[in-house]
């Protein structure tokens, strides 16, 4: 059976808000599941319950294109990591 991940696991990203899963990255679309936590925010809140978005970008991702201008864990300017 073809494989299209050719082999490549999925990375749990940690954050102080909630979860990242990159499932692809840089074929022929790049996928992640973000997860929020209850009472977390990061451009996108969760009030009471946690939820769930799966995010498709098309193109080369790279960590080095996203800029934090706000943060509520004290991570403006800094750089982003997977």
């Amino acid at each position: 059976m073809n494989d299209p991940r050719q082999g490549k696991v999925t990375i749990k990203s940690e954050r102080p808000w909630g979860d990242i899963y990159m499932v692809v990255r840089n074929q022929e679309c790049s996928v992640a599941l973000t997860h929020v936590r209850p009472g977390q925010r990061h451009r996108f809140w969760a009030d009471q319950c946690s939820f769930r978005m799966l995010v498709v970008c098309f193109g080369e991702w790279k960590a080095e294109d996203q800029i934090r201008h706000e943060d509520d864990y004290g991570r403006e300017g800094q750089k982003l990591e997977i």
